[in-house]
């Protein structure tokens, strides 16, 4: 059993000062990272859903694998349970924070009120000041961090569950996830600390409600099994349905006490617990103590699953500490590829080689097009070609191999499409095509958005067993907006598009012109958007109905910025100054040059 207690004694202490003032309150916060190859957010509630966090950070899904792919992967969360003696009574506790959306599964951890008690995140290297962790370096190439507690209360009764009935054990718990650019596995490490009472025959472990499919078209067609030679919980989903995934069917979790594997009892259920997951705590424990459980071959069980480790015995003041891999691959043998190279990161302190540095994206926009530059031009420009990689295994000094040019019509966050590939002709990796430092993007159409980014690349480290490393799609993204400059003047002004067509599904278009809709999004009516074109710099325009009743003033004023034109455009989204939706019929506008005060009169059509 590895115990810490350098850390122990500032963390005992500090729950103490937060547990009697803030039982009743807490700082819910979530955030979502797309730094690597998988998707997911981390909360301060001991799941992987936002739902408990609701609104308090956007993002794809809950788990999504390979980013950007629209391939959804369930839910899941901590469990913690021990036995406590109360007058020859064992009375058996169980902790949980998910399988979040379950009825049988109320979320128990929680945040402290502290606007510190939060998820912070910090970049590989980066050295971060958290009260509970002063001096956090962060291990991977994105560190989330964040702390929870099993005796903070939102409620004693939640929209999602009756907690009348939980039993704390007093334990803080904090999370830290580790995200990989280049590596397609998320690690979870768990410290946890009983700060009142010893935690008897103590279990740790992950449930979950697996749900592999593309968004928006789940089945519930998911099974899955025990690997009890490498203690891999299995997930996989039947193929051969609406909702399967172009990449990846299958995933695998990894338990990693700081114990040897056969000192330990290993936990899996895969589904026998029922339709649902038990109620009572007794019964948790039960499936928290209760061995290997699974079929050889099984049929779809909606995906449910436990697995866990015990028993420790942890006395109140101590912290035992837990590691949890969710690995992923396009195919189960990939899968166990990435299991075998994940023991081999461990092995070197959870550091992996990095990606090189995003190179520096510049643009310039012009009349249907666009032409980016990645050349460093400053001296404190990222260097990419140059840098160095101390955790990689071959000792590679010259790690950099390429450049990748992405666009993509839809968003910052993707779907990406790869225009472009420049690799170093000097080596054996690669096409060897050459390095290149621009690109431009001809056709475009005037006044809609397009996305960019530029990545850099590296040789793979094939003493590691690991692929070449990429920097981040999304970290790097530009936007753009081709077309033309500004008039000096009103007299060209316009209105597209004229008649604006409630029918029309304008989010269709390629790109979108309005946003929502579409396979997996969401229209709403403030998404409408007409737009006036062809406008001076600075003027102001004034709507009115065709009776003259004042409808809703736009100013509109453009900050010259470096690549950017000067638009003469500006979008409506058809509400009036009171925030009202509009009615069909016709509208006049008038556009005033603030500059010498000409004034342009027009009309346009809203039929809805």
């Amino acid at each position: 059993m590895h115990l810490f207690s350098s850390l122990n004694k500032f963390l005992f202490l500090l729950s103490l000062l937060v547990s009697s003032v803030h039982a009743q309150r807490t700082s819910l916060d979530c955030q979502y990272s797309d730094f690597g190859r998988v998707g997911i957010y981390v909360s301060n509630t001991g799941n992987s859903f936002p739902g408990v966090a609701d609104g308090k950070c956007e993002g794809g899904a809950a788990m999504e694998y390979p980013l950007g792919g629209r391939c959804y992967y369930g839910v899941w969360g901590i469990w913690i349970g021990s036995i406590k003696n109360v007058g020859g009574v064992l009375v058996r506790r169980v902790s949980t924070g998910g399988p979040y959306g379950n009825p049988n599964i109320t979320p128990e951890f929680y945040p402290t009120a502290e606007p510190w008690d939060t998820v912070w995140v910090a970049e590989q290297g980066r050295t971060i000041d958290i009260p509970y962790w002063p001096g956090y370096t962060a291990v991977s190439n994105q560190d989330l961090i964040t702390r929870f507690n099993d005796y903070t209360l939102l409620n004693p009764i939640l929209p999602w569950g009756d907690q009348t009935q939980h039993n704390p054990q007093y334990v803080d718990v904090i999370q830290v996830t580790y995200v990989y650019n280049g590596f397609d596995a998320v690690i979870h490490q768990y410290w946890i600390t009983p700060t009142r009472e010893d935690l008897e025959d103590f279990y740790f472990g992950i449930a979950g409600n697996t749900d592999i499919s593309r968004f928006g078209m789940s089945r519930n067609d998911e099974y899955s099994w025990y690997d009890e030679e490498n203690h891999l919980g299995i997930l996989t989903d039947q193929t051969g349905n609406a909702d399967d995934c172009e990449c990846g069917s299958s995933m695998a979790f990894r338990l990693l006490p700081d114990v040897p594997d056969d000192s330990t009892n290993w936990h899996w259920d895969d589904g026998r617990m029922g339709d649902q997951f038990p109620n009572l705590d007794r019964d948790k424990y039960k499936v928290m103590s209760g061995g290997i459980n699974h079929d050889e071959i099984q049929s779809t069980k909606y995906g449910h699953w436990y697995c866990g480790v015990g028993p420790f015995q942890v006395p109140a003041g101590d912290t035992i500490h837990f590691t949890v891999a969710q690995i992923h691959g396009c195919d189960l043998d990939i899968v166990y590829r990435n299991y075998f190279n994940l023991l081999r990161i461990k092995a070197n302190g959870f550091k992996i080689p990095s990606a090189p540095p995003r190179p520096p994206l510049r643009m310039d926009v012009g009349n249907h097009q666009v032409t980016l530059n990645w050349a460093r031009q400053k001296p404190n420009d990222p260097d990419p070609e140059n840098y160095t990689d101390t955790a990689r295994l071959d000792g590679e000094p010259q790690p950099f191999e390429g450049y990748r040019l992405y666009k993509s019509e839809t968003s910052s966050a993707g779907p990406w499409k790869m225009l472009m590939e420049y690799d170093r002709t000097d080596d054996r990796w690669g096409k060897n095509l050459g390095l290149s430092f621009s690109y431009t993007d001809y056709g475009l159409l005037n006044n809609f958005t397009y996305h960019y980014s530029v990545t850099a690349f590296s040789k793979p480290d094939s003493v590691m067993g690991l692929e070449s490393l990429e920097s981040s799609i999304t970290g790097n993204s530009v936007s753009a907006v081709p077309g033309t400059a500004a008039p000096k003047t009103v007299g060209q002004v316009a209105v597209v598009p004229n008649p604006y067509r409630g029918d029309q599904k304008y989010y269709d278009l390629q790109p979108p012109w309005e946003a929502g809709g579409g396979e997996y999004g969401i229209w709403s009516e403030e998404f409408r958007r007409i737009q006036f074109i062809n406008l001076p710099n600075p003027c102001v325009i004034k709507i009115y109905t065709v009776a003259g009743q004042y409808v809703n003033t736009i100013y509109h004023e453009v900050q010259v910025k470096e690549g950017q034109l000067i638009y003469g455009i500006e979008d409506w989204n058809l509400t009036s100054h009171v925030g009202q939706t509009i009615a069909s019929g016709i509208y006049i506008f008038t556009v005033k040059d603030l500059k010498n005060g000409d004034i342009q009169t027009g009309k346009f059509v809203v039929i809805k």
